[in-house]
């Protein structure tokens, strides 16, 4: 391959070019490719203030496994450590279930990942991942966010709100046409920095005595 190879247009002399991924057919039902090799860069995420730490993915457990939730736990508090923000929350979605849960939506208000959740919660596992508050943002405004995921005939929706002034809040909404078939739990602690919340789904028991 060489740039003589490749078509001419026929006005003003200058050589036709279409970049190879905005036009899926080019190579196969067309002579016309590229001459030079595709050069691909990735630029840092800059978040708060310019800051261009990485945005790390949410850390998975096993279920149940206290022991390694609780490692994940403090993973996520040194990384909130090093932006050193004035509010932070630290997450846990432990997913006691044999159903996948596939990430459909999410939203901060005041606040950003410092910790992103996954796109998915494989079953019998735990989710841990952490946010972490905007330096200077307005303390009368709620500081809340949410999350929902998606499984078999559910979809589950987790919400935290750590106010400036008054209590923290949270909540867990499971909606769906299978939604009878669990339950659901959740914990909100207090304060303002590495506030730790804590939402649980579980497969319903049946209680085989009252079926006939």
């Amino acid at each position: 391959m060489n740039r003589k190879t490749y078509r001419q247009i026929p006005y003003y002399g200058h050589p036709s070019f279409y970049y190879p991924h905005s036009y899926p057919g080019l190579i196969a039902a067309n002579p016309c490719v590229y001459p030079y090799s595709i050069t691909r860069q990735t630029y840092p995420h800059k978040g708060i203030n310019g800051d261009d730490r990485p945005i790390i993915e949410g850390i998975l457990a096993s279920a149940g496994a206290e022991g390694e939730v609780s490692k994940a736990v403090t993973k996520v508090k040194d990384v909130l450590a090093m932006y050193n923000p004035p509010w932070s929350g630290i997450f846990q979605i432990h997913n006691f279930t044999n159903t996948t849960l596939r990430k459909v939506k999410e939203s901060t208000q005041l606040g950003s990942w410092a910790i992103t959740p996954t796109r998915e919660i494989p079953p019998h596992s735990t989710l841990v991942f952490g946010v972490k508050g905007f330096i200077g943002s307005i303390p009368e405004i709620n500081r809340e966010g949410s999350i929902t995921y998606a499984g078999d005939g559910i979809e589950l929706t987790v919400y935290w709100n750590i106010p400036y002034v008054g209590s923290n809040s949270c909540n867990i909404i499971l909606t769906g046409p299978k939604a009878a078939q669990y339950i659901t739990y959740k914990a909100c602690e207090s304060g303002n920095q590495n506030v730790q919340m804590r939402y649980e789904l579980r497969r319903r028991q049946v209680d085989y005595r009252y079926i006939k």
